[in-house]
């Protein structure tokens, strides 16, 4: 899966909604977390696979919270992700079904243990988004993450084509 942009038409002009990251490495926990954001009223999703699709988002957009698989393909880890988005503000969660220790830096930050609930995702992002609510730069991040914008940078994959991949199984 490559990087996705997911806008609702409409929820843009409302103003009300928040940008959420997510850094997941497998399709189909990635699609059910962003249906649950966009239930929750997020205005923009942007979904990377990989450490180097999750950077290049970070620096494309600004975003209201992310949600950070700890271990992706390849053995990559989130960590240079949970880095960045440290320094900008932005709040976080990782998502794990690893048992091992998380980097002390990051013992505050809420983990989500896989399999999780949906309950469980839909009060973490209360948490992140909750208290600190500031809607990010909408018009930059839908800009960032127009089809068009994405396709010059990084190979997209449709969500069309995932779900109907999915379906199959």
């Amino acid at each position: 899966m490559s990087i996705q942009a997911i806008i609702p038409s409409g929820s843009l002009d409302k103003g009300q909604g928040f940008a959420i990251l997510i850094v997941e490495d497998q399709a189909l926990i990635a699609l059910e977390i962003e249906d649950a954001v966009r239930r929750n009223g997020a205005d923009v999703v942007g979904s990377a696979a990989r450490l180097s699709e999750a950077l290049t988002l970070i620096e494309m957009a600004s975003w209201d919270a992310a949600f950070l698989d700890m271990k992706l393909a390849d053995g990559e880890e989130v960590y240079p992700v949970a880095e960045q988005l440290q320094s900008k503000g932005v709040p976080f969660a990782f998502l794990t079904a690893w048992d091992g220790d998380i980097d002390a830096r990051y013992r505050d930050v809420p983990v989500l243990s896989k399999p999780f609930s949906l309950a469980e995702l839909e009060n973490c992002l209360q948490t992140l988004v909750g208290g600190r609510f500031k809607p990010a730069e909408r018009e930059a991040a839908r800009r960032a993450l127009s089809p068009d914008n994405t396709r010059r940078h990084l190979p997209r994959l449709p969500l069309q084509l995932i779900r109907q991949a999915t379906m199959q199984c």
